[in-house]
């Protein structure tokens, strides 16, 4: 996922690698990821309205269901105004919530050490994972639910600061 290539190839790059679910998806969608972080700012890069790649590419790590990605989505579950798509906290949960069981020992912690949304989302997948430790159902409890609300929050947020720099953009 290369971080020169525009937005569109970065994002269908990492839902591609996301969708084939092979384990050597991994450190590629790692790599795109921290590149994507390191990007921000430059074109191209998911900022304002367009669809962050970061989003993506956090889908896709959690469509392998590889517990290699588990520290990589805990680190995302404050990661709230992130994305005037409701955060980047959604796809991570849902990852973590795909992990199922293999995540309960790390979203607990999450839970009882930290403080804020990362508790809040963290306490949040922990009541979606099914506790009878058989597979996931199809479809993620999680994002219907929480994407209803916030979607309206953070958009707004994202629209009132870029309204608040518009002065920046067109000097």
């Amino acid at each position: 996922v290369d971080p020169g290539r525009g937005i569109g190839h970065r994002r269908a790059s990492a839902e591609a690698l996301g969708r084939l679910g092979l384990p050597e998806a991994f450190r590629p969608l790692k790599r795109a990821l921290f590149a994507e972080v390191g990007a921000l700012g430059s074109p191209g890069a998911g900022m304002g309205v367009q669809f962050p790649v970061r989003d993506t590419v956090l889908r896709a790590l959690g469509e392998l269901q590889d517990r290699r990605a588990l520290p990589l989505l805990l680190s995302w579950l404050g990661a709230e105004a992130e994305s005037p798509l409701g955060g980047l906290h959604l796809p991570a949960m849902e990852g973590l919530w795909k992990l199922g069981n293999r995540a309960v020992p790390g979203l607990e912690a999450v839970a009882h050490k930290e403080s804020g949304p990362a508790a809040r989302n963290a306490q949040r997948v922990l009541s979606a994972i099914p506790l009878s430790g058989g597979a996931a159902p199809p479809h993620s409890p999680i994002t219907p639910y929480f994407v209803s609300v916030p979607i309206n929050i953070y958009t707004g947020a994202a629209l009132g600061g870029l309204i608040r720099n518009a002065h920046r953009i067109v000097a």
